[in-house]
């Protein structure tokens, strides 16, 4: 049975950001693209209120077989928050642009939420609120590989995660992390649409 990675999309809320990236999947690859219930355009689903629920709705997917994450932008920090609750279904992780659930308020970060909100006004309303929690310590704990991807050169907007800042933080908190960064891994336009999948060599 060939290994399952599951694409956990950010705040746009469109699994069809990674679509690009599944598609150079070995052919004896399960791929799973999750779409999140009332972000951006994506209708709502009555039992997704928070990101506590999008936790749960990911790993209700996984089920009792293990699988490689990967997350971009404020998928990152579902990501995080189910590789804590649950390390032995997470085989790898993969992070781009995402904090990780590492608070990023001391830093001088753009706040993307504004035009968010104008772009999206019918867009649950958890998704805007302010967000000041801090995975740190815990993050410390997580010995699962993890692929951090961050690209350089342009002004950083983040969604609960995603920011140069936070992937540094997240670097020294998970143990077995690796940096890398690029101006053309998984470029994404505002929220989490993607102008360039090209992966590092």
């Amino acid at each position: 049975m060939g290994r399952r990675v599951f694409f956990l999309p950010g705040a746009s809320g469109a699994g069809a950001f990674w679509q690009p990236v599944a598609d150079l999947l070995p052919p004896d690859f399960e791929s799973h693209l999750f779409d999140w219930p009332g972000l951006g355009e994506i209708p709502r689903d009555p039992s997704v209120n928070s990101l506590q629920d999008m936790v749960d709705l990911v790993l209700a997917r996984i089920g009792h077989r293990a699988v490689d994450l990967v997350a971009q932008s404020m998928g990152g920090v579902v990501a995080v928050r189910v590789a804590l609750g649950r390390p032995d279904l997470i085989r790898r992780l993969v992070l781009v642009a995402t904090s990780g659930g590492v608070d990023l308020s001391p830093f001088d970060m753009e706040d993307w939420r504004p035009e968010y909100r104008g772009d999206y006004p019918d867009a649950l309303p958890f998704i805007t609120d302010p967000h000041h929690e801090d995975l740190s310590e815990q993050l410390r704990t997580l010995s699962i590989p993890c692929l951090l991807l961050w690209g350089q050169g342009r002004p950083h907007q983040s969604t609960g995660g995603g920011a140069g800042p936070g992937i540094k933080v997240a670097r020294c908190t998970i143990a077995r992390a690796r940096l890398f960064r690029s101006h053309v891994c998984a470029r994404s336009r505002r929220y989490g649409g993607a102008t360039d999948h090209r992966a590092p060599q």
